[in-house]
């Protein structure tokens, strides 16, 4: 007998995976005294009444099963001292693999003062999430003396046969196909590739009182809590990555469609992945009908398997990846007994593909909800995942409370936090890293997120650790070249990604620079550097030299923040130019007060290098871990590629000058673009109420 596409999946990942990566383990606690032998003769029963238990797999030409006959088993007795032991037994014996020739399944007889139990142990190939709940109940009926009624898996391959002859399994290819083919780009919450597959979960619960918000707040809009979660975790992928509105989630299916399935013991699950559409421009709850209607639709299509789906995605394009990096799940299987007396809990393999698992447990008839966030250790920390838990539940609390906001105005944060920023910091004299320098609150950064999106360039995307190595480059260089800290370095580059480098690599050096637009006069050009008295000049001519000489690693030059940061120059429209001194101190305070003004991720530089607007767009973007958009010279003045730019990027703040502005407001497209912005902040010059009328028409629009 063949195996099945689910099963099949499973076999691929157990041959290039390895390790636990195939392996479900769960305990039942029955809440009684039952004797070792009735336990016994249930298992065995069990054994006897699912022949999926007794599968054995055959690689010969091909990769076959076929089920053993039965045979009476001993089972292994275990007595524990205490609950909390068992569970930490039971969640190391989770990761010991098991041979895929061997047996397939463990169970071991609990022990533990006034109660006894199960500890289950399955391979993949034999079992899902569902399954291991079927066995506790099959378990609990046979103690309470009635008879279980138990399916065979050899029934599911040969209707899943006819499927794939039926027109409907055409149809469903094409429905996940073709949305494949309107998606630009997949797009991750990790862009970083794992160096292994190491993963822990943490345990998150919703309490009594929240659970029954949101089953009455699912009841009244005719949703269910899957449903709802899913679109929580849309608001917060989308927030994460840019505000993107269209990328996939992964969600795990039942994928049981009959009476005899849901009784058999097998792996049937199936992972669709749900392309998200949001509009972050729409409310809550229209976001929320939206995703149900989507998933609605995808679950028609649910027996098509994601193994098929990536087969045919890559007959036809280079993409060789995955489709997302995050899986939804909802168990609300029940094993429970009717005095609710089974206590059941799912221990972790400690090794999975995906960045993030999220699975909403809704068993056992506890009237909470457990959420279990699976990740990859290298990728996340215990506290960025309670942090993550945290945002998901603000999301989906604002959601409620505000269903009729629009997505983009949907708080993240907590009210603690809130009150940090918009008060306890803003109340406070000088609260804020006064006695740190620009690049060391960089590089803090760096190690914090080395992998988000730093600068978004004409020639080139950099995430911050790319950034740190390219400006560290420069640094070493301008060392060897004899710059010292004091120096000023002018930097007359075209705008670039290495512009943004390069600031940084001559701060890190401890010098301060000069900006200076290349289409500058010549005359006031030279001005500039000899009153300035610059060291050097660094400009397309020697940048490549620069780049290639350096070392990557941050020099560590310590300065003080009252050292100067950069210098100046101003028009000379009364006069000679005059250079003004801003010192790193200056720019912390600033970025400091422009940061919580309001939560922004993508950042618009479209200012003349040779302005402070253009440092307040730069350092306000890169010292607070978003992402610069750094508009190249033609972009900065053409209505039609500055929309484009603001539209492709997410962009959702800007700074400029009202003058500047009344020349947008001209070009209907830079309208449109417009009105995505979350904040537009103007300075520079007076802001009259007839302008700022004009400014809110937009977002009334």
């Amino acid at each position: 007998m063949r195996l099945s596409k689910p099963q099949m999946q499973i076999y691929t990942m157990d041959k290039y995976a390895g390790g636990a990566a195939s392996v479900l383990c769960g305990s039942f606690l029955l809440g009684r005294i039952v004797d070792k032998n009735i336990l016994a003769n249930s298992l065995n029963e069990i054994v006897k009444r699912n022949p999926a238990l007794r599968t054995i797999i055959c690689e010969k030409d091909t990769v076959e099963q076929f089920y053993d006959e039965y045979k009476p088993l001993q089972y292994k007795t275990m007595h524990f001292s205490c609950i909390d032991e068992m569970d930490r037994f039971a969640a190391e014996y989770a990761k010991k693999p098991i041979d895929i020739h061997d047996c397939l399944f463990e169970f071991i007889i609990l022990n533990i003062p006034d109660n006894s139990g199960l500890l289950v142990k399955l391979h993949h190939i034999i079992g899902d999430a569902w399954t291991l709940s079927l066995l506790g109940r099959q378990l609990n009926a046979l103690l309470e003396g009635n008879d279980p009624v138990c399916g065979d898996y050899s029934h599911y391959i040969e209707s899943e046969e006819c499927y794939i002859q039926s027109k409907r399994y055409a149809r469903d290819k094409a429905f996940f196909i073709d949305g494949f083919r309107n998606l630009d780009e997949i797009i991750y919450l990790s862009d970083s590739a794992s160096k292994n597959k190491t993963a822990n979960r943490k345990e998150m619960i919703v309490g009594a009182e929240e659970t029954r918000m949101i089953q009455q707040y699912c009841q009244e809009h005719l949703v269910s809590p899957f449903m709802l979660f899913t679109v929580s975790v849309s608001v917060f992928f989308s927030r994460v990555r840019n505000n993107e509105e269209k990328f996939y989630l992964g969600l795990a299916i039942l994928n049981r469609s009959t009476e005899e399935e849901l009784n058999t013991v097998g792996m049937f699950i199936n992972t669709v992945p749900l392309l998200i559409n949001l509009d972050n421009h729409a409310d809550f709850e229209s976001n929320l009908k939206n995703i149900r209607d989507s998933l609605l639709v995808t679950m028609r299509h649910q027996k098509y398997n994601y193994g098929e789906i990536l087969k045919e995605i890559r007959k036809e394009s280079n993409f060789n990846g995955q489709l997302y990096d995050i899986v939804i799940s909802y168990q609300n299987a029940k094993v429970n007994d009717s005095d609710n007396r089974i206590r059941t809990k799912w221990y972790h393999p400690g090794i999975q593909d995906e960045s993030l698992q999220i699975h909403i447990d809704d068993r056992d008839n506890e009237g909470i909800f457990r959420i279990n966030y699976d990740y990859l250790t290298d990728r996340f920390s215990e506290k960025q995942i309670e942090r993550i838990h945290d945002y998901i539940m603000n999301i989906l609390h604002e959601g409620i409370k505000n269903g009729h906001s629009k997505i983009a105005h949907i708080k993240m944060l907590s009210n603690e936090e809130q009150y940090a920023l918009m008060y306890e910091l803003r109340g406070k004299s000088a609260v804020y890293p006064k006695d740190k320098c620009i690049h060391e609150l960089f590089e803090e950064l760096v190690r914090l997120h080395p992998d988000r999106t730093a600068v978004i360039a004409c020639d080139q995307t950099l995430s911050y650790d790319a950034l740190n190595r390219l400006s560290n480059r420069i640094a070493h260089a301008l060392q060897k070249r004899g710059v010292k800290p004091g120096n000023m370095v002018g930097i007359k580059l075209l705008r670039r990604s290495y512009f943004i480098a390069t600031v940084l690599g001559v701060l890190k050096s401890g010098a301060a620079y000069i900006p200076i637009v290349p289409d500058y006069p010549e005359d006031r050009i030279d001005f500039m550097i000899q009153d300035s008295q610059a060291s050097m000049i660094i400009d397309e001519n020697n940048l490549e030299s620069l780049l290639s000489e350096g070392c990557e690693d941050n020099l560590n030059i310590h300065i003080s923040s009252e050292e100067k940061c950069y210098c100046r120059y101003t028009s000379g429209s009364t006069g000679k130019p005059k250079g003004v001194l801003i010192r790193h101190r200056n720019v912390m305070n600033l970025v400091h007060e422009m940061d919580h003004l309001e939560e922004t991720n993508v950042v618009l530089g479209i200012s003349n290098v040779g302005f402070d607007m253009s440092a307040a767009e730069n350092f306000c973007a890169i010292m607070t871990g978003k992402t610069l958009v750094f508009a190249d010279e033609d972009s900065m003045i053409e209505g039609k590629k500055l929309a484009e730019l603001i539209r492709k990027h997410k962009v959702d703040m800007m700074t400029t000058t009202p003058t500047k502005m009344q020349l947008y407001l001209e070009n209907a497209e830079m309208q449109n673009a417009l009105r995505s912005l979350r904040v537009i902040s103007f300075g520079g010059e007076k802001v009259t109420r007839e302008f700022m009328e004009r400014i809110r028409t937009l977002s009334d629009a």
